[in-house]
């Protein structure tokens, strides 16, 4: 109603998935309570990064603490829901987007950006919160996106002095970086070594 964005990881979509076709509950009762709970809000942007359930588990396996109830449920169970998100994508297109969670992170990322673009949904690039550098504002109307894991410098070009990187990457690596070629890179002085380099492209 205030028009803002909301992110959640997980929505009535998990439990449709999770608890009606991995546990088998009467789906029709999971219905009425999301009726009574939620009334008929819908997300405008589902995203579901679908992968092999033997990569999932393996990559909760690298984050999780000590709850593992779900992981420890047998591998049927794993089938039955990641089935149950891909059916809810096949039922609702217009607000589902199934992205392969195979690919690379960067891979992953375009898609995500593309699937935002399609739906309107304005993304907003998150730098170091540091504000020295006249950081990108949020908006009331969109997603503010954090880039910090996309911190790879991808290429830098000698002879036409040009570096590719991802917009992660700290102003202080790239001047580093491009020290050790004989080249001088000259970010902002009072917030090169914390900030960013996604706003602009050198």
């Amino acid at each position: 109603a205030t028009g803002a964005w909301v992110i959640s990881d997980r929505f009535a979509d998990s439990t449709t998935a999770y608890q009606g076709h991995g546990h088998g509950l009467d789906r029709s009762i999971l219905d009425r309570l999301y009726e009574v709970s939620v009334g008929n809000f819908h997300p405008d942007l589902t995203i579901i990064l679908d992968l092999p359930i033997e990569q999932g588990l393996a990559r909760a396996a690298t984050r999780r603490g000590n709850e593992t109830r779900y992981e420890s449920l047998p591998a049927e169970f794993h089938e039955r829901v990641r089935a149950g998100f891909l059916e809810i994508a096949r039922r609702e297109p217009g607000r589902c987007v199934v992205i392969d969670g195979t690919q690379g992170i960067d891979a992953v990322t375009a898609a995500i950006v593309r699937a935002a673009a399609a739906h309107r949904v304005p993304l907003v690039p998150r730098g170091a919160g540091t504000g020295l550098s006249g950081g990108s504002n949020g908006r009331a109307d969109g997603l503010t996106v954090s880039f910090t894991r996309m911190n790879r410098i991808l290429e830098i070009d000698e002879a036409n002095l040009v570096a590719v990187v991802q917009p992660g990457v700290i102003n202080a690596a790239l001047r580093a970086a491009a020290a050790d070629r004989g080249l001088f890179y000259a970010p902002d002085p009072a917030s090169y070594e914390m900030c960013r380099r996604f706003r602009s492209i050198e």
